[in-house]
């Protein structure tokens, strides 16, 4: 009977230490972008913010991690360099990634771009590089990249 006992919390304890611990954190960027649109043939000057709620996930002992991360745009408006149409673009996006180890991550959402004088819209590509150090914190810091296409 002892022996069963003894196997037993040997066995929740070696299963308790591949428990996952969590991360989470809030990053706020400020937009100052001027962005070439093939739409409407001009390049726009958007600003606004951007806010990322990020969590990470990763398995003790070990390097598996899961990143997750919520995109949204807070009022980012823009202005036509050449027309000077007003334009908003809005995102709302979430991206999830799952990882062995440090590498680096890079992902792309789709966002929409709407000229306010015409009614037009556009969408908007956002594409986010991280870096993974396989530690389970937080990555380095996001680059992010934004570009117009017509579709």
């Amino acid at each position: 009977m002892k022996r069963r006992i003894f196997v037993l919390l040997a066995l929740m304890f070696a299963i308790a230490g591949t428990c996952a611990a969590q991360q989470t954190q809030v990053r706020i960027t400020q937009i100052d972008e001027v962005i070439y649109s093939p739409c409407t043939d001009e390049e726009i000057h958007f600003t606004g913010e951007r806010q990322d709620n990020e969590q990470i996930w990763f398995a003790l002992p070990g390097p598996f991690w899961k990143f997750k991360v919520h995109v949204v745009f807070k009022q980012v408006t823009g202005v036509g360099l050449t027309t000077g149409d007003l334009y908003t673009w809005h995102a709302n996006a979430t991206q999830k990634i799952t990882g062995n180890g440090a590498q680096v991550v890079s992902y792309k959402s789709k966002a929409t771009v709407k000229n306010l004088n015409t009614g037009v819209t556009f969408t908007g590509i956002i594409t986010d590089k991280y870096v993974f150090n396989g530690t389970g914190a937080m990555p380095f810091e996001p680059v992010h990249e934004y570009t117009l296409t017509c579709e």
